[in-house]
């Protein structure tokens, strides 16, 4: 499937999502599109509202993995913050100075239907972050 990255300032990209619905044989396939669209691209992450879906999911490298958080929640931010240099796949060209907590309790359901919980640290905490913005209909701009 042919999938195109919305770009800023599309309306979809200031959108609170609704739930994804593991049940729907479509959630399987965009999850699956949105992985092969974020290998193609060599991003860090890709939540659904770039490529025009409203829904709870996002895709991104952990380590060597890529993990498909679906309904994914932050349940604990560390209090330590730092700032640092991000990019946008749906705002491309442009960096951000964007503080954020330097560690994230992330909990999700993957695919299978297993709830998961992590502990990110760094680049996998700031990721998981931005990628729940784009949920909550928040930009970096």
């Amino acid at each position: 499937m042919k999938m195109d990255i919305v770009k800023y300032p599309d309306p979809i990209l200031n959108t609170m999502c609704v739930d994804a619905d593991l049940t729907k044989v479509e959630t399987h396939q965009l999850a699956s599109d949105m992985a092969c669209k974020l290998i193609s691209v060599g991003g860090k992450g890709l939540a659904a509202p770039q490529v025009g879906q409203s829904i709870r999911l996002f895709v991104m490298k952990h380590g060597d993995t890529l993990i498909t958080c679906v309904n994914p929640e932050i349940t604990r931010r560390g209090r330590d913050k730092v700032t640092n240099i991000e990019k946008c796949l749906s705002i491309p060209g442009k960096v951000f100075r964007v503080t954020r907590s330097m560690i994230c309790d992330l909990e999700f359901t993957e695919l299978s239907g297993t709830h998961r919980k992590l502990n990110l640290r760094g680049i996998d905490a700031r990721c998981a972050q931005h990628e729940l913005d784009h949920l909550n209909g928040i930009l970096i701009v």
